[in-house]
């Protein structure tokens, strides 16, 4: 009952989640082709830009998770500050390098010129967002759920992604 507890939020936020990216990727494909060349390479170098976070996350869950269960939450509370600040600077740094690569990842592509200046611009508007927004949005919630507290990172994930992702990517 309690690993459903948490299993069930998390698996609709997670749902939730990749039918926003399918919505929003429908929406793309009908900007024609320069767009759509342009978001799926900027997806590949994008999961690329937020490796650092994500890794942090594996180790954000394992050692709250364990705080937690041993109710120590000073310590929860002390290791999320640390692990949060290790995020945002692992982002920077590695964004800093991925910007200053960006000119040849891009010709690696061999895009067009059109495409090549739609995808550095959404690339460092992600950097931008990757390097700000990213660790609160991702990292930050993990720690929730690493605590028990999965419904409440569910919601928000929930509304902010039909808010945000959805109903902005429209605008």
């Amino acid at each position: 009952k309690r690993v459903l507890g948490i299993g069930i939020p998390n698996g609709l936020e997670n749902s939730m989640f990749q039918l926003g990216k399918i919505i929003v990727l429908s929406l793309v494909s009908t900007f024609g082709t320069y767009a759509i060349a342009a978001n799926a390479v900027s997806n590949v170098v994008a999961s690329f830009q937020v490796l650092p976070g994500m890794a942090l996350n594996l180790a954000i869950t394992t050692v709250i998770s364990q705080c937690v269960g041993a109710h120590d939450y000073e310590q929860a509370q002390h290791y999320t500050k640390k692990l949060l600040k290790i995020a945002y600077a692992s982002l920077i740094v590695f964004n800093l390098f991925i910007v200053a690569m960006l000119p040849v990842i891009i010709r690696a592509y061999h895009l067009s010129p059109e495409t090549a200046a739609i995808t550095r611009k959404i690339l460092l508007y992600h950097t931008l967002c990757c390097v700000t927004v990213w660790p609160v949005s991702f990292t930050l919630p993990n720690t929730l759920r690493a605590s028990n507290d999965v419904k409440y990172t569910m919601v928000t994930a929930i509304i902010s992604m039909w808010i945000f992702r959805i109903f902005f990517s429209f605008i």
